[in-house]
């Protein structure tokens, strides 16, 4: 069976309040975690969280679908 990998875009990267994903097949959920393994957001629709309160530093996007993805990001 071919398997086909799509690539995801995360944009902004550093971001400030939201997270912009692009290539998506609409059945992902994610997690944003931060450095000590803490989940900050679990759920579908993650653009449209606002994540202006969140302290500044490295994230972690996990990104569940037909694969898993984890994405260094960082909150200015």
């Amino acid at each position: 069976f071919p398997v086909t990998i799509r690539k995801v875009w995360v944009h902004p990267n550093p971001f400030t309040t939201s997270i912009n994903i692009q290539n998506l097949n609409g059945n992902e959920s994610f997690e944003l975690i931060n450095q000590v393994g803490q989940v900050i957001y679990s759920g579908k629709m993650i653009q449209q969280e606002d994540f202006s309160s969140i302290q500044q530093g490295i994230y972690f996007l996990k990104i569940k679908g037909i694969n898993v993805s984890i994405i260094k990001i960082i909150k200015e």
